[in-house]
């Protein structure tokens, strides 16, 4: 986790691998905090899940028996086709990154 993000929170779900006291302690050294949904509430963590499930299914399960070294590449390629390329039904077909592009000029009076 890179050190120049301080602050940013880390969402997960309410896994054991996530409460543990070792992922517990690398968030704290990176000077990073835990977000966990609530149990019994579906959407407090709705918007990672999704991401998850998408990595997941739209990019690792395509690639035979990953190594740790690949995974270490293929996640942030991923990130950024997921932020920059992919379309979102919830944004209309565009990705976030141009759905927010096109949003802040329409707020500032740009569109």
């Amino acid at each position: 986790m890179p050190r120049q993000l301080k602050g940013l929170v880390a969402h997960t779900n309410r896994g054991s691998q996530y409460k543990g006291k070792r992922f517990q302690s690398l968030l704290v050294s990176y000077g990073r905090r835990s977000s966990m949904g609530n149990m019994g509430v579906c959407r407090d963590n709705a918007a990672m899940e999704r991401f998850r499930g998408s990595l997941k299914h739209e990019w690792l399960l395509r690639v035979p028996q990953p190594t740790r070294a690949g995974i270490k590449q293929d996640v942030p390629d991923y990130i950024r086709h997921y932020n920059l390329d992919r379309g979102h039904t919830s944004n209309g077909g565009i990705s976030p990154v141009r759905y927010e592009q096109k949003s802040f000029r329409k707020v500032s009076g740009l569109a």
